[in-house]
Protein backbone atom coordinates (compact mmCIF):
# COMPACT_ATOMS: atom_id res chain seq x y z
CA UNK A 1 0.00 0.00 0.00
CA UNK A 2 1.51 3.43 -1.12
CA UNK A 3 1.24 6.20 1.83
CA UNK A 4 -0.13 9.26 0.93
CA UNK A 5 1.89 12.37 0.43
CA UNK A 6 3.45 12.90 4.15
CA UNK A 7 2.51 10.10 5.55
CA UNK A 8 4.68 7.10 6.76
CA UNK A 9 5.18 3.91 4.37
CA UNK A 10 3.38 1.14 5.30
CA UNK A 11 5.97 -1.16 3.46
CA UNK A 12 7.16 -3.86 5.48
CA UNK A 13 10.84 -2.33 6.20
CA UNK A 14 11.98 -4.90 8.77
CA UNK A 15 10.37 -8.31 9.16
CA UNK A 16 9.66 -9.52 12.46
CA UNK A 17 8.55 -7.71 15.26
CA UNK A 18 7.22 -3.95 15.43
CA UNK A 19 6.95 -2.02 18.61
CA UNK A 20 4.76 1.35 19.70
CA UNK A 21 4.79 2.91 22.69
CA UNK A 22 2.70 5.94 24.36
CA UNK A 23 2.36 8.34 27.31
CA UNK A 24 -0.13 10.00 28.33
CA UNK A 25 -1.41 12.61 30.94
CA UNK A 26 -4.64 11.32 32.80
CA UNK A 27 -5.50 15.11 32.94
CA UNK A 28 -5.94 15.77 29.54
CA UNK A 29 -8.72 12.99 29.11
CA UNK A 30 -10.18 14.53 32.70
CA UNK A 31 -10.47 18.01 31.13
CA UNK A 32 -11.70 16.04 28.15
CA UNK A 33 -14.96 14.43 30.47
CA UNK A 34 -15.25 17.85 32.19
CA UNK A 35 -16.12 19.57 29.26
CA UNK A 36 -18.94 16.81 28.19
CA UNK A 37 -17.73 17.09 24.57
CA UNK A 38 -19.46 13.70 23.67
CA UNK A 39 -18.68 14.27 20.20
CA UNK A 40 -15.10 14.53 20.80
CA UNK A 41 -15.40 11.05 22.69
CA UNK A 42 -16.93 9.94 20.22
CA UNK A 43 -14.27 10.45 18.17
CA UNK A 44 -11.60 9.01 19.88
CA UNK A 45 -13.60 6.05 21.41
CA UNK A 46 -16.30 3.50 20.36
CA UNK A 47 -19.14 2.89 22.37
CA UNK A 48 -17.90 -0.20 23.57
CA UNK A 49 -14.92 1.24 24.93
CA UNK A 50 -16.98 4.22 26.18
CA UNK A 51 -19.48 1.85 28.22
CA UNK A 52 -16.42 -0.35 29.39
CA UNK A 53 -14.13 2.73 31.05
CA UNK A 54 -17.65 4.51 32.91
CA UNK A 55 -15.97 7.37 32.18
CA UNK A 56 -13.01 6.43 34.21
CA UNK A 57 -10.16 8.88 32.82
CA UNK A 58 -7.32 6.72 33.55
CA UNK A 59 -8.95 3.55 32.10
CA UNK A 60 -9.69 5.86 28.83
CA UNK A 61 -6.68 7.86 29.12
CA UNK A 62 -4.77 3.90 28.93
CA UNK A 63 -7.05 3.22 26.13
CA UNK A 64 -5.91 5.94 23.80
CA UNK A 65 -2.20 5.86 24.68
CA UNK A 66 -2.85 1.87 23.56
CA UNK A 67 -4.43 3.30 20.64
CA UNK A 68 -1.54 5.59 19.92
CA UNK A 69 1.14 2.68 20.45
CA UNK A 70 -0.85 0.57 18.30
CA UNK A 71 -0.83 3.40 15.25
CA UNK A 72 3.22 3.70 16.27
CA UNK A 73 3.80 0.14 15.16
CA UNK A 74 1.70 -0.27 12.08
CA UNK A 75 3.82 2.90 11.12
CA UNK A 76 1.23 5.44 10.69
CA UNK A 77 -0.82 8.65 12.87
CA UNK A 78 -4.00 9.31 13.08
CA UNK A 79 -5.13 11.35 10.60
CA UNK A 80 -4.22 8.82 8.03
CA UNK A 81 -6.35 6.11 9.87
CA UNK A 82 -9.52 6.78 12.50
CA UNK A 83 -8.94 7.05 16.08
CA UNK A 84 -12.21 4.53 16.11
CA UNK A 85 -10.18 2.16 13.74
CA UNK A 86 -8.42 1.16 16.81
CA UNK A 87 -10.90 -0.55 19.81
CA UNK A 88 -9.21 -1.44 23.04
CA UNK A 89 -11.82 -3.90 24.91
CA UNK A 90 -11.54 -5.58 28.05
CA UNK A 91 -11.68 -9.20 27.86
CA UNK A 92 -12.98 -11.70 29.72
CA UNK A 93 -9.94 -11.79 32.19
CA UNK A 94 -9.16 -7.74 32.56
CA UNK A 95 -6.74 -8.32 29.34
CA UNK A 96 -6.73 -5.86 26.99
CA UNK A 97 -7.97 -6.78 23.30
CA UNK A 98 -7.46 -5.13 20.34
CA UNK A 99 -9.75 -4.95 17.30
CA UNK A 100 -8.73 -3.08 13.80
CA UNK A 101 -11.40 -1.56 11.50
CA UNK A 102 -11.16 -0.02 7.93
CA UNK A 103 -7.50 1.43 7.00
CA UNK A 104 -6.36 0.21 10.10
CA UNK A 105 -7.12 -2.94 9.28
CA UNK A 106 -6.25 -2.70 5.40
CA UNK A 107 -2.48 -1.58 7.05
CA UNK A 108 -1.91 -4.18 9.34
CA UNK A 109 -3.06 -6.63 7.12
CA UNK A 110 -0.80 -5.21 4.73
CA UNK A 111 1.85 -5.26 7.00
CA UNK A 112 1.40 -9.26 7.47
CA UNK A 113 0.50 -8.43 10.86
CA UNK A 114 -0.34 -11.87 12.70
CA UNK A 115 -0.28 -11.19 16.29
CA UNK A 116 -0.82 -8.23 19.10
CA UNK A 117 0.21 -8.14 22.31
CA UNK A 118 -0.48 -5.35 24.72
CA UNK A 119 -0.09 -3.67 28.12
CA UNK A 120 -1.57 -1.03 29.44
CA UNK A 121 -0.90 0.69 32.87
CA UNK A 122 -1.33 4.37 34.69
CA UNK A 123 -0.51 5.38 38.01
CA UNK A 124 -2.61 8.38 40.08
CA UNK A 125 -1.25 10.92 36.53
CA UNK A 126 -0.29 9.03 33.83
CA UNK A 127 -1.17 6.14 31.73
CA UNK A 128 1.09 4.56 29.65
CA UNK A 129 1.01 1.76 26.41
CA UNK A 130 3.45 -0.74 25.34
CA UNK A 131 2.57 -2.70 21.57
CA UNK A 132 4.57 -5.54 19.79
CA UNK A 133 3.07 -6.84 16.49
CA UNK A 134 4.17 -9.90 15.48
CA UNK A 135 4.45 -10.32 11.32
CA UNK A 136 3.43 -13.89 10.00
CA UNK A 137 6.75 -14.47 8.89
CA UNK A 138 8.05 -14.74 12.76
CA UNK A 139 7.39 -17.50 15.48
CA UNK A 140 3.66 -16.76 17.22
CA UNK A 141 3.78 -15.32 20.38
CA UNK A 142 5.02 -16.85 23.26
CA UNK A 143 4.25 -16.96 27.10
CA UNK A 144 7.47 -15.51 27.68
CA UNK A 145 7.19 -12.89 25.53
CA UNK A 146 4.32 -11.74 26.57
CA UNK A 147 5.60 -11.55 30.34
CA UNK A 148 9.09 -10.09 28.89
CA UNK A 149 6.12 -7.16 27.59
CA UNK A 150 4.17 -6.92 30.80
CA UNK A 151 7.92 -7.04 32.85
CA UNK A 152 8.49 -4.38 31.08
CA UNK A 153 5.61 -2.09 31.56
CA UNK A 154 5.74 -2.72 35.28
CA UNK A 155 9.41 -1.37 35.29
CA UNK A 156 8.40 1.85 33.09
CA UNK A 157 5.28 2.11 35.65
CA UNK A 158 7.72 2.03 38.63
CA UNK A 159 10.20 4.61 36.80
CA UNK A 160 6.90 6.51 36.20
CA UNK A 161 5.91 6.46 39.53
CA UNK A 162 9.11 7.95 41.47
CA UNK A 163 9.02 11.01 38.35
CA UNK A 164 5.79 12.03 39.48
CA UNK A 165 6.49 12.28 43.33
Amino acid sequence: MKAKEGQPSTEKIIAGIRTGVDILEIARVENLLQRRKKSSLKRLFTDEEIKQSKNNPGILAGKFAAKEAVAKAIGVGFGFIKCIDVEIITGEKGEPVLHLYNTAQDCSSELDISDWAISISHTKNIAVAVVVAVTSDTPPMTDSLNKATDSTMIQITEKLEKLSL
